[in-house]
């Protein structure tokens, strides 16, 4: 084989495997599309979840030094 076969192979190797590459990522993204909406949703209540949990520490916080100050 000279170096034009090779470098024929290789270049028609490297095709198949974007090929497949490109396939795997098309399918990819199908799926996030597909589950878009789902995962704007637990995003959003994510945050949520952890805004509440920060106010309420907040809170607790806040209890728990003024209850040192009334003793």
């Amino acid at each position: 084989m000279n170096r034009y076969v090779r470098l024929g192979i290789l270049i028609l190797l490297g095709v198949l495997l974007l090929r497949v590459a490109f396939g795997v990522l098309s399918l990819a993204m199908r799926v996030v599309s597909l589950l878009f909406p789902l995962l704007m949703l637990v995003g959003a209540g994510l945050v949520v979840y952890g805004m509440i949990r920060h106010y309420r520490r907040q809170r607790v916080g806040a209890r728990a030094f003024w209850d040192e100050q009334e003793d």
